[in-house]
């Protein structure tokens, strides 16, 4: 179902995922426009390699004792088979010095479509690994 989130997109409908990937990619526009900016009188290798892959950019909304506390930050997001219709995604959640590794089940069902539980921050990374999952074999492998 679309929502109304007044993006400057007209009257056309807008799912959720389609609002967050806008979200991730403005965001990593943003990003990578303050730290090029601020980055000005350091080399250019050290700016390029502060910036982490937009991919694995995720926006946190609301205050959090995890990182991100508040605002962008990367995750890296890692799948790995388990057996041939299932997979488990993770992604580490940092608080503090602690770091954890959040889990989330992807079930291919016997018509193909995928069930997804507990899902993860929602990072373009996450969305294509899942995704791939229902790809069949070869995509998966």
């Amino acid at each position: 179902k679309g929502l109304g989130l007044g993006l400057g997109l007209g009257s056309a409908a807008v799912t959720r995922r389609d609002a967050l990937m806008r979200s991730a990619a403005a965001t990593a526009v943003l990003t990578a426009s303050t730290a090029a900016a601020s980055s000005s009188a350091f080399a250019a290798d050290d700016a390029a390699s502060a910036l982490p892959p937009p991919s694995r950019t995720y926006t946190q909304r609301f205050p959090a004792p995890f990182d991100p506390i508040l605002g962008p930050s990367s995750r890296v997001t890692v799948r790995k088979r388990i057996r041939d219709d299932v997979w488990a995604v993770e992604q580490n959640l940092v608080l503090g010095p602690l770091e954890t590794p959040l889990r989330c089940v992807v079930i291919r069902l016997e018509d193909g479509t995928l069930w997804v539980h507990g899902p993860l921050a929602p990072t373009e990374e996450f969305f294509s690994l899942v995704e791939g999952c229902g790809e069949g074999d070869a995509a998966a492998r």
